[in-house]
């Protein structure tokens, strides 16, 4: 059964909560990568060996996605998500205000490059989720060859 526009965009707002809401994206261009050829469907094609692709004018994404595959989409954007936030967050120049107080004039700054290293961790802990992920979908769904020792080369004869 294809996945189509609505599971698509159940898929990109479950992303986008996942996250934490940002301002600077929304839920459509998250659904924007999810059927960019070279967002999701061509990361995924790559990571799972499989064929992924967008049919028709809904659109749907087809060949086998669904649940399992979703799931991999979404610790998939998150890594390339925490990893940008960290690089974002330090050439933005120091300026993560935490409080600012008028009375005695208080002002307090957090430090740019632990918030960067808190990124840097999210984006190690997801990479390893990922990665199990995939190691999971493979063993269900790659089918294991056996050799049979009793078939055993022979010549042929004249």
């Amino acid at each position: 059964m294809p996945y189509c526009s609505q599971s698509i965009a159940a898929l990109a707002n479950q992303i986008y909560q996942d996250i934490g809401s940002p301002t600077a994206l929304s839920v459509t261009f998250i659904s924007g990568w999810i059927t960019n050829s070279g967002g999701m469907i061509g990361s995924l094609n790559n990571k799972l060996s499989t064929n992924f692709w967008i049919s028709g004018d809904e659109p749907c994404i087809v060949g086998g996605f669904g649940g399992e595959e979703a799931v991999i989409a979404n610790l998939d954007f998150k890594t390339d998500y925490y990893g940008n936030q960290s690089r974002s967050v330090l050439t933005g120049g120091g300026s993560m205000w935490t409080s600012i107080s008028e009375g005695d004039t208080k002002i307090s700054r957090s430090d740019v490059v632990n918030v960067s290293k808190q990124y840097l961790q999210m984006q190690k802990d997801s990479r390893e989720t990922l990665r199990l992920a995939i190691q999971d979908w493979k063993r269900s769904h790659i089918g294991i060859e056996i050799v049979d020792a009793e078939q055993t080369y022979s010549r042929p004869t004249p």
